[in-house]
């Protein structure tokens, strides 16, 4: 091996972390999510559900979607790259749509006997693994500070 990768192995593990990670991704979304009530009001903790423990992107992404944007409000929704994100769990779910495939070599790797060549592009991996980040933390980071704006403005009023 000349130091380059091979999509044999290091692809097939590439692909299997970047789903798992959108995954978890999607996860913690959720569950900052459910911190709030609505946009202006945390949830108490007895309002929060917990996350399903599922691994199905489509359902997780889905339900982040019913759920995030009355929580961030519209337009801070709309401010987000939703299409991105759409499109990589579309693609991600059309290969491995219960994280199984990767995992427990199923017909993942049964489609190459039938001619048909699993190919990773590393460089795509990288560029799409940065964007989800950035668009998913982005959405993280404005439900923590939403909430966090509720509890200070609730201890602001509690000690007038």
């Amino acid at each position: 091996m000349n130091g380059e990768l091979n999509p044999y192995v290091h692809g097939v593990t590439a692909v299997f972390l970047f789903r798992h990670y959108v995954e978890l991704e999607l996860k913690y979304v959720l569950f900052h999510t459910r911190w709030l009530k609505n946009k202006d009001t945390n949830a108490t903790k007895e309002e929060i559900d917990a996350i399903e423990p599922i691994h199905y992107l489509d359902r997780l992404w889905q339900t982040v979607k019913a759920e995030t944007p009355d929580k961030t409000g519209k337009d801070a929704w709309k401010g987000f790259d939703i299409a991105f994100i759409d499109n990589v769990v579309r693609d991600l779910y059309k290969v491995d749509p219960g994280s199984f495939g990767f995992r427990y070599n199923s017909n993942v790797f049964g489609k190459e006997e039938a001619g048909e060549e699993l190919r990773i592009d590393f460089e795509a991996i990288l560029d799409q693994s940065q964007h989800v980040y950035n668009v998913l933390h982005s959405m993280k980071v404005y439900l923590i500070e939403t909430s966090s704006l509720d509890n200070t403005a609730r201890g602001a009023r509690s000690r007038n």
